[in-house]
């Protein structure tokens, strides 16, 4: 058996009755409503921040911090928060801490 991602987060995850993948985290956060928002929206920018904070890691100044510390740059795209660093992108260059 192969196991499944969160559609929301990543992680090891089950099906819900509602046909979204999710870990046991997300599903306690969810609601199976039509006004139920997923963690991570479908985005013109695929490398966006989660809107949750998390902590993150640039592999490119190697700083770590959280994640609401990026910024999004002139042209859209969403870089490292720390000056100087060209790191870019959550889950490209910045990526989630595990613990």
């Amino acid at each position: 058996m192969a196991l499944k991602a969160c559609d929301w987060c990543g992680d090891v995850a089950e099906e819900c009755a509602c046909g979204l993948r999710l870990c046991v985290e997300c599903f306690q956060a969810h609601a199976c409503g039509k006004d139920d928002v997923p963690e991570r929206l479908p985005s013109p920018d695929p490398f966006a921040p989660p809107r949750t904070p998390v902590q993150v890691r640039c592999i490119h100044c190697e700083t770590e911090y959280r994640s609401d510390a990026m910024v999004q740059g002139d042209d859209g795209l969403w870089r490292c928060g720390m000056p100087g660093c060209d790191g870019r992108g959550f889950e490209f260059d910045v990526w989630r801490v595990r613990d």
